[in-house]
């Protein structure tokens, strides 16, 4: 239905933000009707790991119903994709749940720049009837309409892969640090290309992450598009 194309051997979708949101609000109310959706936002990061994690990669060409393109990075790979960001999706799928009725999962790490009280004030104060569980994966026990897991790239799709099913999730989600920048944890102002610099001052240890994305991917990119054009 929504072309696909590949990047780095990683299919993303071209599909627009209003007709993904459409697919949410179709999966959130045909319930059993209509297959579950598990979305993962890829961004130049998730492209670079891919090419060393077969079992990631494999969760994103097989597993995922969609990929959608969260960084402006790849546009160098595709200029006509739309980038469609983790954090405007939460809120959507957030702003949903609280007015149709539906629960969400938020599975969190032990650790994280936003603690669980922050979280918790947050969602009460953004989504007054939400029904909301906040959960770390060593506490898994209810089902849900809709999990979202911030357990970072690779962990938070290889945890709804294997746990989908026991939630009986309609729509699954990874969304990182999507909680990090909405409860104010850490602050980015609204720029197009240098979130990344910001994100890094904010948090140094995503220094990895980052030089994945802005260094590595378009290094990554360059040299397969030298060698299609050395075999022509």
């Amino acid at each position: 239905m929504y072309t696909e194309i590949k990047i780095l051997g990683v299919r993303i979708h071209k599909i627009s933000r209003l007709a993904l949101e459409k697919e949410i609000v179709s999966a959130l109310t045909l319930g059993k009707r209509k297959p579950p959706l598990f979305i993962a936002t890829v961004n130049p990061s998730f492209i670079v790991r891919a090419q060393r994690d077969a079992n990631f990669k494999d969760i994103l060409n097989n597993k995922t119903t969609f990929n959608v393109a969260d960084g402006v990075g790849l546009k160098l790979a595709d200029g006509g994709l739309e980038i469609i960001t983790g954090i405007s999706l939460t809120t959507f799928i957030l702003s949903k749940a609280n007015v149709l009725g539906y629960s969400v999962l938020i599975i969190v790490r032990e650790k994280s720049l936003t603690t669980k009280c922050k979280l918790e004030d947050y969602l009460r104060t953004e989504y007054p009837n939400l029904r909301f569980e906040i959960a770390s994966v060593l506490s898994l026990s209810s089902k849900h309409d809709v999990l979202l897991c911030t357990l970072g790239e690779g962990d938070q799709e290889r945890f709804i892969a294997a746990n989908t099913g026991k939630i009986a999730s309609k729509v699954s989600m990874g969304i990182g640090g999507a909680f990090d920048v909405l409860t104010g944890a850490i602050s980015i102002p609204t720029t197009k290309y240098f979130n990344w610099f910001f994100r890094l001052v904010n948090n140094p240890k995503r220094i990895i992450k980052i030089a994945n994305s802005v260094l590595v991917f378009p290094l990554m990119l360059l040299l397969s598009k030298l060698r299609i054009k050395l075999n022509d």
